[in-house]
């Protein structure tokens, strides 16, 4: 293995794939891609780590990409060209890695598709039934492709668990296992991954044959390019502290590319409505919204027609997205190694960049888990909210709010308008649902209007239950 690589040609791979890399702007090969091809190309099993945003995705398909040319495409059938199979985490990551083999792939015979969820099954099986050498794809849908026979693992040869700790993070740990097991074997399996956790390491000894562990760069580092800075707050002044920190960046020549990483999807939209209020272009980011919304919003960052992504945690691994300058943690992770994956953000590859973390009170012990980790010692500057901001909304309902429900729930109790009137008897069902069971009818107005049994019935309306029609 070369010390040091000055070009891809340099790594002995496919000259249409050093084309493809050189066209991507991968002139000189970055640490872990000089380290980790070398391995691969002989078929060893690899264990790699290197901080984000230092070209992991090139270290893995370049090198597959190389060895499915050399080998060339099975002509058997459909189910057999499948031969190389990456799962990411997200779909977001997904469709990022999938465009980065298909540009290193381009010129080639080989043919490359992704597949995620929350999009339609029926395309994704009609385009995997043109046939496929390269499957990019999230846990799930991979498996329920599998099961539908839409796809068959038994010829793939070459298994990537792209940013593998946050794949066991979200629980895909089942999945995982599930394909493991239904790929024959010999296959060659590598795990990228940011950090290193225990869970990492116990499937890594689980699954991988005598794999080479390479490293690029610092791991549980950030990056050197990144400048970052530490506010505290109280949590109410948190609104009137991100509005401040906007416009400091605003005043320095920052206007769009910022991410605000957010803890739950409930303040995600709080936050988003809040800016948009405020006259700023921001757009939302997080699992429950559509793949079509997802889409929209990235785009939007990318070409200005947003200058905010308000976000959960589903943006914060392995997507570059270069309009990306400035990160601001409204809210700290509940993972510490979660931190290291949103500021990365910031200046992804390389490029200058800046992140804000805001720090409550009760978010204090999160910020010690993730100094210690990332062996941080940042000054805190305090945020103290002027006058005009003591009565800023909060993320939660409204006391008017609160005061409405409470008049719904009153009438809701109450039958008709009388104050004499008798109180409803609410029981519940088998099926949890309630059901109310009326008084006699005594001559009241039971509710705004006339009662159904207490008014003719229009011939085009049918009976209801225990009204006859005469």
């Amino acid at each position: 293995m070369p010390q040091h690589a000055q070009s891809f040609s340099e790594l002995a791979l496919n000259a249409l794939v050093v084309r493809n890399a050189n066209q991507m702007g991968y002139h000189a090969p970055r640490e872990i891609q000089f380290r980790a091809i070398p391995h691969i190309l002989k078929g060893r099993d690899v264990l790699g780590l290197a901080e984000t945003g230092m070209g992991k995705t090139a270290a893995f398909a370049a090198p597959l990409a190389h060895l499915l040319i050399e080998k060339g495409r099975r002509q058997s059938g459909h189910a057999s060209r499948l031969r190389a199979l990456i799962i990411c985490p997200t779909r977001e990551l997904a469709q990022q890695v999938a465009d980065e083999t298909a540009s290193l792939c381009a010129g080639t015979s080989l043919r490359t598709d992704c597949v995620y969820g929350q999009a339609s099954l029926a395309r994704q099986i009609a385009s995997l039934s043109k046939g496929v050498d390269v499957l990019i794809g999230t846990p799930a849908r991979v498996r329920e492709l599998v099961e539908k026979l839409a796809i068959s693992l038994a010829y793939v040869r070459h298994l990537v668990l792209d940013e593998a700790d946050r794949l066991l993070d979200m629980g895909f740990l089942p999945q995982i296992q599930w394909l493991m097991q239904r790929v024959s074997r010999p296959c060659q399996t590598l795990m990228f991954t940011a950090t290193f956790p225990s869970e990492v390491e116990e499937l890594a000894r689980e699954h991988l044959n005598d794999p080479v562990r390479v490293e690029g760069g610092r791991v549980h580092v950030a990056g050197p390019n990144l400048s970052q800075k530490l506010v505290e707050v109280n949590e109410d002044d948190k609104l009137a502290c991100l509005t401040n920190v906007l416009n400091d960046a605003r005043s320095q020549g920052v206007r769009n590319g910022i991410l605000i990483f957010c803890a739950t999807k409930r303040r995600v939209g709080w936050v988003a409505a809040q800016l948009k209020s405020a006259g700023i272009l921001a757009a939302s980011l997080h699992g429950d919204r559509s793949q079509t919304q997802r889409e929209q919003a990235l785009k939007d960052l990318s070409r200005g027609a947003a200058d905010v992504i308000v976000c959960s945690d589903v943006a914060a691994r392995g997507l570059h997205i270069p309009a990306v300058t400035f990160v601001i943690n409204y809210d700290l992770p509940v993972n510490p190694e979660d931190f290291l994956h949103r500021v990365g953000r910031a200046g992804h590859g390389g490029g200058t960049g800046r992140a804000v973390s805001l720090l409550s009170p009760e978010q204090q012990p999160r910020w010690v888990a993730i100094s210690r980790m990332f062996s941080l010692d940042l000054p805190a500057d305090r945020f103290t909210a002027p006058r005009e901001h003591a009565n800023a909304p909060k993320p939660g309902p409204s006391s008017e709010s609160l005061q409405r429900r409470s008049r719904r729930r009153d009438e809701r109790e109450h039958v008709g308008t009388a104050p004499d009137a008798p109180r409803q008897i609410r029981t519940l069902n088998k099926k949890k649902k309630v059901r109310r069971e009326m008084p006699l009818l005594t001559g009241k107005r039971l509710r705004p209007g006339r009662a159904r049994k207490d008014r003719p019935i229009d011939p085009r309306e049918k009976p209801g239950r225990g009204v006859k029609k005469i």
